[in-house]
């Protein structure tokens, strides 16, 4: 598969057939600004530990503890941005916000799928119904054809071929629900 497409692990796809989350300029952008600030607060800290002042080592333990916790609030500010997204795949739907945070639903265990409640002006959610008896948020995002775009969502060559040309999830996921349950019948 081509690599312009985000991958999820091996173990957790089939064929990605839609891809979507924050547009890789907002996720750079954002994720690169943390990792900047996260290695800027590393050298402060070293800086300062460093130091031949007169500090106590109660104050250098307590310096180390706060410029510790600014390093990690923006590596996982830093992961937040790069890492969150929603993909559909041959096997089923992934959802993940932070890495080895994801949630896999197969298409097998998912009954219906209804319309959600709007998150600001580009994010939805799409509501699963399990055959566990939850029902699951799937976010949604939009591409709104604007230079300013943070949210986009991109369908494969082969996501195209088997629902249309529409990367709106809302429209993907309930066809692919149903791609699957018709290939499903006939087994």
């Amino acid at each position: 598969m081509a690599s312009r497409w985000p991958v999820p692990p091996k173990n957790e796809r089939g064929d990605v057939l839609l891809s979507s989350g924050p547009g890789s300029m907002f996720r750079w952008i954002y994720g690169g600004a943390c990792a900047l600030f996260a290695v800027l607060f590393a050298v402060g800290l070293a800086i300062l530990s460093l130091s031949e002042d007169q500090a106590s080592s109660a104050e250098r333990a307590v310096q180390a503890v706060v410029f510790g916790g600014f390093i990690l609030f923006f590596v996982f500010g830093f992961l937040l941005f790069t890492k969150q997204g929603v993909w559909a795949t041959r096997d089923g739907i992934l959802m993940r916000s932070l890495p080895g945070t994801g949630k896999f639903l197969p298409w097998n265990e998912i009954n219906s799928m209804e319309p959600g409640q709007l998150i600001g002006k580009r994010l939805r959610t799409l509501v699963a119904h399990t055959t566990r008896g939850e029902s699951v948020k799937i976010p949604m995002y939009y591409k709104w054809g604007t230079p300013t775009t943070r949210f986009s969502a991109k369908l494969t060559p082969e996501g195209a071929r088997l629902v249309g040309p529409d990367p709106n999830p809302a429209v993907v996921l309930p066809e692919l629900l149903e791609l699957f349950r018709r290939s499903w019948s006939k087994k």
